[in-house]
């Protein structure tokens, strides 16, 4: 399957969204459209393999959808693992073992 550049863009643009909501407080409602552009393109992108994958063959089951998502966990588990290896011991050392360092008036 060919990729194709607009839905590369506009999962960019739903990526740019959530950013600008985390680190501008005035656009924190960006991150709603963010996330739902996002999650509306995975949809859609997921559900257009499941089609095909299932038009190629003549017999469908179970098996073969429980065979998709399990690929599909094994190929999303080791950035999630990532991310928490790296994400817990930065917030750790960056609010000085686990308290904020924004001082309350």
């Amino acid at each position: 399957m060919k990729r194709i550049i607009g839905l590369d863009s506009l999962r960019a643009i739903a990526i740019l969204l959530v950013l600008m909501a985390h680190f501008v407080n005035k656009l924190d409602f960006l991150g709603l459209y963010g996330v739902e552009l996002f999650f509306s393109l995975s949809g859609f992108l997921i559900g257009g393999i499941l089609y095909r994958s299932m038009a190629s063959e003549h017999c469908w089951s179970f098996k073969h959808v429980k065979s998709f998502w399990v690929r599909r966990w094994w190929r999303t588990l080791p950035n999630y693992y990532l991310f928490l290896l790296v994400s817990i011991p930065f917030h750790y050392f960056v609010t000085k073992g686990g308290y904020p360092t924004q001082k309350v008036r």
